[in-house]
């Protein structure tokens, strides 16, 4: 899913650079993706521009790998999943954490990536919660 909204923040950071203040374009945004998904409740105004405020933090997080990362927390049945990383390099790590997290640390450093960057690490490292 933080791929998934990783990938939603970019496509619509790029066209938000297009429209202009007081256009109502999150509100359309919003509408628009409630209307394709209806059973998601994930499309507020306020959550799409986390999504957008995520891309703008992390730039360069990678979409390609498809590996198996569980979050903090997460609990799964696969007896391979404890020596599987909990992390990549710093481009995968955000994925690592859950989204409430994320928008945490996005509240707390935005603007500042090696801060918001070194908070996922200590989330991780420590198991935050």
């Amino acid at each position: 899913m933080l791929r998934f909204y990783w990938s939603l923040g970019r496509d619509i950071h790029t066209m938000g650079l297009e429209s202009k203040y007081g256009s109502g374009f999150y509100k359309t945004v919003s509408e628009d993706l409630k209307h394709i998904f209806p059973e998601t409740h994930s499309f507020s105004q306020t959550n799409i521009r986390y999504m957008c405020w995520f891309y703008e933090i992390y730039p360069n997080a990678s979409l390609i790998t498809e590996q198996f990362v569980p979050q903090v927390g997460a609990k799964t049945n696969d007896p391979d999943a404890e020596n599987r990383p909990q992390a990549g390099d710093d481009s995968e790590i955000v994925f690592c954490i859950p989204w409430g997290h994320n928008k945490v640390i996005i509240d707390k450093c935005r603007g500042n990536r090696d801060k918001a960057l070194f908070y996922v690490h200590k989330t991780l490292e420590n198991g935050w919660s």
